[in-house]
């Protein structure tokens, strides 16, 4: 069933009501015009739009903490996005950090879970490893650290390579006493 605008000279049609009573608001005296008109008259102020384009716009070629969108606290989930933008996995060459293993379904993890982006080195603080779902994977293995064993484990270490070193030893360590055959328990650092 079709709704028609019933106004003059609008002979729109629409799927629902909702969308006809959206479109009716347009025609309500003012509704639209009073926007328009203020943009109109800022944008045709003389110099305003010169003013406002290319490298004269005040935020044009600011990027990380200069930018007006950089958040210093983002969430979780906005810095392991913007990790997996902009450093992919297939830089990595789709291989777990841990046990190089190659596998295209890879879980990326935090050393530590601190929220922080850091701009100069933004994979300092992560790693891709193989995923959770895996009987025995490394994801599994290192979730089972509490954040003080984490810490402990990762203290002193300052670059990405020291903190992957420590992490792959004590997951590997792991690994070995899992094949073996022991039961899986939080192990001692």
């Amino acid at each position: 069933m079709a709704f028609i605008c019933p106004e003059p000279n609008c002979n729109r049609e629409f799927d629902s009501k909702g969308s006809l009573a959206r479109h009716r608001n347009w025609h309500r005296p003012g509704y639209r015009k009073s926007l328009s008109k203020i943009h109109k008259e800022v944008w045709n102020q003389p110099g305003f739009r010169e003013s406002m384009s290319g490298e004269n716009n005040p935020i044009y070629g600011k990027f990380g903490k200069e930018s007006s969108a950089y958040k210093e606290d983002a969430k979780y989930k906005a810095n392991h996005r913007w990790i997996r933008i902009h450093y992919p996995p297939e830089e990595f060459c789709n291989k777990c950090e841990i046990c190089e293993i190659i596998n295209l379904n890879l879980n990326l993890a935090q050393f530590r879970h601190v929220n922080v982006r850091n701009m100069e080195d933004p994979m300092v603080d992560y790693l891709y490893i193989c995923p959770r779902t895996e009987k025995n994977s490394c994801h599994r293995i290192y979730d089972t650290l509490s954040d003080k064993q984490k810490k402990e484990l990762l203290e002193g270490a300052i670059t990405r390579e020291e903190k992957l070193e420590r992490v792959r030893e004590y997951v590997l360590k792991i690994k070995k006493y899992l094949l073996n055959g022991y039961i899986f328990r939080k192990f001692k650092i």
